[in-house]
């Protein structure tokens, strides 16, 4: 093809792409400049994926809508649409089109600590053919493959240790920056009043939940390096998201940070009894009870019980159960168990739990229960397979510490600890739809132990060739000497 058609048919398509934009700028501008951006998004994700990693570490849990007008502005008949919904469909396609164009990575997507994840997103896309919500459906599957495609980019074989400490970078001073800035906008109304008492903070165009299940993340990341660097100035900004996480009074994150902490707790004892880091994880918890816990006992039962009371729930499940204020989950709750029922090997197909609330309720709303929620869509199958790829990442963050001992713990730790927040997250909230304050950040270290096990093996195995080959010049027989 010469200079002058490659030269038209450019012209052509830049006439044609501005003409376009025009039009719809004219008619439907936040529309046309969702549209614009996400283009965007998408060629920047296709050029450089791992910038666009950095960046989604640093901005969590920010909420993007305000760029289009807000929460779902966009394409109401639809469902809505905002520039959240459309940077996780940029970069999704961004990143799936930079593991599928390149075999190394599609090598490590049946590997292992990606091969069961990848049957399960086989198996809920596939149930897509019959579910009877099946646009919801693809908004779900985009979220769920999220975490596996910034795991398999992260994973990548050229990633070095320099790369994801640079990663981790990025997810601290993003939460500095956020934790320096927000004040600005609690003070300027990014907060509820709890039955006109308990104050919650917020973010602007987001909720308490997702903000604190960022900040645990963050907490976990702080700790992990505080292990392995011993810095201070971790346990400083672990701290202060700490007490952030305790103004947002999410009852679920705050049994989330205990079960956390305990698996930090755990893991020191068992490995090397590193007084300092259990101090850190105990201070943390000191923090969070002590500021969070009569708004979370009040917010739970609607009153203050003392220890008494407490222990005698505790001993008693169903009177506990019944003693908890639910705030319509069991109600919820009880539409997907009988909605399972219905089909409970292969699922109803996904985004189906939606469905069947809208139906019984009149109103859109999700489960507030991720167990529940991939029975009602996928079935006993797809419960089966994600519990699985769950697994198989854990088992990822345990042959790290194996392997590399204790120079894994920045990175295991954190794994393991947050997947065990994550698994008390989906008890009563939507964790999978949260994919920028947390499945991002699950999917991110299982990635790092992964790369810190295989330099492991590549540093092991490159000082036994070398030993192998100093053995053999050592050991070769000195050359016999002619004849005469």
């Amino acid at each position: 093809m010469s200079w002058r058609i490659r030269f038209s048919v450019t012209t052509a398509l830049v006439v044609v792409a501005l003409l376009a934009t025009g039009y719809g700028l004219a008619t439907n501008p936040l529309l046309a400049a969702g549209a614009i951006l996400g283009v965007i998004v998408l060629a920047i994700t296709l050029t450089w994926p791992m910038v666009v990693v950095a960046v989604m570490l640093a901005l969590g849990p920010v909420n993007l809508g305000f760029l289009t007008g807000g929460y779902k502005e966009l394409l109401p008949a639809l469902g809505g649409l905002d520039m959240s919904g459309i940077r996780l469909v940029g970069i999704s396609a961004g990143l799936a089109t930079v593991v599928l164009t390149r075999a190394d990575l599609l090598k490590a997507l049946v590997a292992i600590p990606a091969r069961w994840y990848l049957l399960f997103l086989a198996w809920a896309g596939a149930t897509l053919a019959f579910s009877p919500a099946s646009l919801e459906g693809l908004r779900l599957l985009f979220k769920l493959a999220y975490p596996l495609l910034i795991f398999l980019v992260v994973a990548a074989p050229e990633r070095r240790v320099g790369e994801l400490h640079r990663l981790g970078d990025w997810a601290l001073w993003g939460a500095t920056l956020l934790l320096l800035i927000n004040p600005i906008f609690v003070v300027n109304g990014s907060y509820v009043l709890e039955s006109n008492e308990w104050f919650r903070v917020s973010l602007p165009g987001s909720h308490q939940n997702p903000l604190s299940f960022y900040l645990l993340a963050i907490v976990l990341i702080c700790i992990g390096r505080f292990r392995a660097r011993g810095q201070a100035r971790y346990l400083l900004l672990g701290s202060v998201a700490t007490v952030w996480i305790a103004l947002t009074l999410t009852r679920i994150t705050f049994l989330a940070s205990f079960v956390a902490m305990a698996v930090v707790a755990l893991h020191t004892a068992i490995a090397d009894r590193n007084w300092r880091v259990l101090l850190a994880a105990a201070a943390f918890a000191v923090i969070l009870g002590g500021l969070a816990l009569e708004g979370v006992l009040v917010r739970t039962f609607g009153y203050l019980p003392n220890p008494g009371q407490l222990l005698a729930l505790s001993l008693d499940p169903v009177t506990l159960y019944q003693a908890i204020n639910w705030q319509g989950r069991d109600t919820l709750w009880g539409i997907l168990l009988l909605s399972f029922q219905a089909s409970p090997v292969v699922g109803l197909g996904l985004g189906a739990s939606s469905l069947a609330i809208e139906s019984a309720l009149g109103e859109t709303m999700v489960a507030h229960n991720e167990y529940l929620r991939l029975a009602v869509d996928t079935g006993l199958i797809g419960c089966l397979l994600f519990f699985l790829a769950v697994r198989s990442w854990i088992g990822a963050s345990m042959q790290a510490m194996h392997q590399v001992g204790r120079k894994a713990d920045e990175y295991a730790m954190p794994a393991l600890a947050l997947i065990a927040a994550f698994g008390v997250i989906a008890l009563t909230d939507n964790a999978l739809d949260y994919y920028g304050p947390l499945t991002q950040y699950v999917g991110f270290l299982a990635a790092a132990c992964v790369v810190l096990g295989r330099e492991t093996e590549v540093s092991t195995t490159s000082s036994a060739d070398s030993d192998t080959g100093n053995k053999a010049v050592f050991n070769d027989p000195l050359p016999a000497s002619p004849r005469r």
